[in-house]
């Protein structure tokens, strides 16, 4: 099942595909998660475990919660609940067969195909040498083509570009849609396995409390994927701070709220003057402005950055200490968290009203259910509880498909990949016969 969809992977381990919504397992086998069942249970954190059952369970779940997460922020988000409506549209185009209604396809196409840019955005140094720790990094500004090769209306680009303390450069990766999503699941990745680690008693669980953390500082560090790390690396930078899990749990919380932003509250928060004030450059300055443009057009990424930019000093201490430091960043750029949410909730409802009149059966059920999780997980604070919301089969790698959480009453409790491979693989076919052979999303004029 080959897709252009499976933007995320960084190993065979696991994927998610943002056209058809299935997830696989490949590295876990269904006999494998049937077996760890009786420590899935509701009561499973008051429960102590061995490190023998923690290496069972960190071999299976942290890795499930990273998929689902992903397929939670790509239907039950604001920016989820667009990425279905974009979806929508091109489904029924590819229905009508109308060529007024095909822009809708070449829309769909795009925008899949943008989650994660094209190579040549990052640029990545090929070294085996050892790679000294701490890094130096610089955010940049650069400006894309447009699809017919102009530079007029580009949309501004956030980078991350990093360096040894030396000053030799070691990658330059672009705050880009695949960065805020793998942070946000690579941090309840590791809330999942912390926890689990928590219940170990005695004094193997401080070595192994240890072990794990170097394990993720690696991953962190490792400069050949900076691509999918970056918008970790900025807050971590942002904040001074050197805890990883902290860095990753205040870095998920970030994307969560910033794939939460509806259209509207971008609009709000592009805002000149208080752009020009927080980065402390007068509003006539081109790098303000790319800034504010960026906004303007929706770019996740460089809220990400405004938003790592504004937050104070020291709001990685505490969740508390988290969700006060994102308050005081949002009222720097003229909102706030309760405005956020209650026009992301008319976002929300508008986008599943429509989609719930989708041609296909699988979008109306992705929305139906995105919808109901959208506001399940606005009372549910950092940690994903996925016992409680609407979550489909995955693919394990025996090829057994499998419900692993939700909630009572499940209303994807029945739907696999093959369900949405069959009905929506044909509309990426569609999408992919219309690409076009011009200089796309090409990048230049960095400052």
């Amino acid at each position: 099942m080959t897709s252009h969809g499976k933007v995320l992977q960084l190993d065979v381990l696991g994927s998610f595909d943002f056209y058809n919504f299935g997830i696989t397992l490949d590295a876990i086998e269904s006999a494998e998660f049937e077996r760890l069942a009786q420590l899935l249970g509701p009561t499973r954190m008051n429960r102590m475990l061995t490190l023998d059952q923690f290496y069972a369970l960190d071999r299976v779940i942290p890795l499930i919660a990273h998929e689902l997460t992903h397929f939670i922020d790509a239907t039950s988000t604001c920016w989820g609940m667009r990425h279905l409506e974009v979806l929508d549209n091109a489904f029924r185009a590819y229905r009508s067969q109308k060529e007024q209604e095909f822009h809708y396809l070449k829309a769909a196409s795009d925008h899949v195909r943008t989650l994660r840019l094209p190579k040549y955005y990052t640029l990545v140094r090929e070294t085996d040498e050892h790679v000294i720790r701490p890094w130096t990094y610089q955010v940049t500004l650069g400006l894309r083509f447009t699809p017919s090769g102009s530079i007029e209306g580009a949309r501004p680009i956030a980078f991350c570009k990093f360096g040894t303390p030396k000053g030799t450069a070691l990658a330059r990766s672009p705050l880009s849609p695949v960065a805020l999503l793998e942070t946000s699941a690579m941090s309840q990745e590791l809330v999942q396995r912390f926890a689990f680690l928590d219940s170990v008693q005695g004094p193997e669980s401080l070595v192994e409390q240890r072990c794990q953390s170097s394990k993720a500082l690696e991953h962190l560090y490792n400069h050949r994927i900076t691509e999918y790390s970056a918008c970790a690396h900025l807050i971590a930078n942002h904040q001074q701070c050197i805890d990883v899990m902290r860095a990753y749990r205040l870095g998920g919380r970030l994307s969560r709220l910033v794939l939460n932003v509806p259209v509207k509250s971008f609009e709000e928060m592009a805002d000149l003057e208080r752009l020009a004030a927080l980065f402390k450059i007068v509003p006539k300055d081109d790098y303000v402005q790319r800034v504010q443009r960026g906004l303007l057009q929706g770019d996740a990424g460089m809220l990400y950055y405004v938003l790592c930019a504004a937050m104070p000093e020291d709001s990685f201490r505490s969740d508390e200490a988290g969700v006060a430091g994102i308050k005081v960043a949002l009222a720097r750029i003229g909102t706030s968290l309760g405005r956020i949410k209650q026009l992301a909730l008319e976002e929300v409802t508008a986008i599943a009203a429509k989609v719930a009149q989708s041609p296909s059966a699988v979008l109306r059920r992705l929305s139906g259910a995105g919808e109901k999780n959208f506001e399940r997980l606005s009372h549910m604070g950092e940690i994903l509880r996925f016992h409680e919301l609407h979550l489909p089969q995955v693919m394990f790698g025996d090829y057994e498909s499998r419900t692993t959480f939700g909630c009572e009453g499940n209303l994807l409790e029945d739907l696999d990949l093959d369900t949405c491979f069959n009905e929506l693989n044909p509309l990426e076919q569609q999408c992919s016969q219309l690409k076009r052979n011009t200089l796309e999303n090409a990048c230049l004029l960095m400052r």
